[in-house]
């Protein structure tokens, strides 16, 4: 399995590359957040990510106060990234 994971990634890295995924900032306006998960599931879609690297893909996507809000979310509730699903994510 760990080597499977790390396949996956050294594939996703290379496709990442050519094909960027939306960042997140953080917002405090209407339905920011919720626009941005939508844009992740087409991306995500369109990629053909597996389930296990939805979450870990995402989180690396948030960006300055988004970024340190799910750091300091995922310490508070002792969130290990690769144990939960995009559901639960957002």
């Amino acid at each position: 399995p760990e080597n499977k994971k790390a396949t996956l990634v050294a594939e996703l890295t290379n496709d990442i590359k050519r094909i960027s995924p939306p960042k997140f900032y953080g917002t405090t306006l209407g339905d920011g957040a919720e626009n941005w998960l939508n844009k992740m599931e087409k991306y995500f879609a369109i990629r053909n990510f597996f389930e296990e690297t939805k979450v870990i893909w995402g989180a690396y996507q948030l960006s300055q106060e988004a970024s340190l809000w799910w750091d300091s979310h995922k310490d508070e509730l002792k969130i290990d990234e690769s144990n939960i699903t995009w559901d639960q994510f957002k």
